[in-house]
């Protein structure tokens, strides 16, 4: 019969028993390489039940996986986590606003060093908090191909940002970072900003207001005048070595650069 590689759905709420249909459904399709279940109310009545059948189905070859918008608790976090282990081949995992809190983190971040091939990982609008990027920091330094990390709107504070300073660089290949809509304020941005160099693939930094004073941050070790547009207005920041230019709401916008660089 013919062999289903992808399937997306989004804004249906089928809920658990839904889920269970769709998984019967699925499970003769084991080619499947990409599922998509947006805003499909998994997380609604809280059983694990569904979950489990859909993590029942065997995809080896599945890449990407997007379940955001599902408002999963723990133990469906849980569950979520031992079917990852049966999926070595993913690159995309897309958890946003699934409310994971810190104990849904410990148990995602217990299966992500078993996924050699992790590129993107979202996980915005989680409430993760301190000690839930303290569960992932542990473990991203064996995600080394990781390339995209998305962690806006999870209450992460300067010191947040301080252990993101130390982990992040063992992360090679990142090249986009997303930390706005957090509580990150001038100390947490120059903590980042002060290992930037460190980021060896960074292209795209994301901060978010309120900002803090180019001035009071010292000291810099980068050219204070492309260093600006990321504090002054975070938005979008190219933040490479040379950055030539940054993204505003009104489109692309040149930065000046005064001197030779850092």
């Amino acid at each position: 019969c013919m062999q289903l590689t992808s399937f997306e759905m989004r804004t249906n709420h089928i809920g658990s028993e839904g889920a269970l249909g769709l998984a019967a459904a699925l499970r003769d399709h084991s080619n499947l390489t990409r599922l998509t279940l947006r805003d499909a109310e998994l997380g609604r009545d809280g059983s694990v039940e569904a979950l489990e059948a859909l993590v029942s189905v065997q995809a080896p070859h599945l890449r990407e996986l997007e379940l955001s918008e599902n408002g999963f608790g723990p133990d469906q976090v849980r569950v979520l986590a031992e079917g990852l282990r049966l999926c070595p081949e993913l690159r995309l995992v897309d958890l946003d606003e699934c409310k994971m809190r810190p104990a849904g983190m410990t148990h995602l971040a217990s299966v992500l060093g078993h996924l050699p091939h992790l590129a993107t990982l979202r996980l915005e609008r989680n409430e993760l908090g301190r000690d839930g990027l303290a569960e992932l920091v542990k473990v991203l330094p064996l995600c080394s191909r990781l390339t995209e990390l998305n962690l806006a709107g999870n209450g992460l504070d300067d010191e947040c940002a301080r252990m993101l300073a130390g982990a992040l660089p063992q992360c090679s290949r990142l090249a986009t970072l997303h930390l706005a809509e957090n509580e990150i304020g001038q100390a947490g941005a120059a903590a980042l900003l002060e290992r930037l160099d460190e980021f060896g693939m960074l292209q795209e930094l994301c901060l978010s207001e309120p900002t803090a004073a180019l001035d009071d941050i010292t000291p810099l070790a980068l050219d204070q005048s492309w260093a600006q547009p990321i504090l002054s207005r975070p938005r979008w920041a190219r933040a490479s070595q040379a950055p030539t230019s940054w993204q505003s709401d009104e489109g692309e916008v040149p930065v000046e650069r005064q001197g030779s660089g850092p």
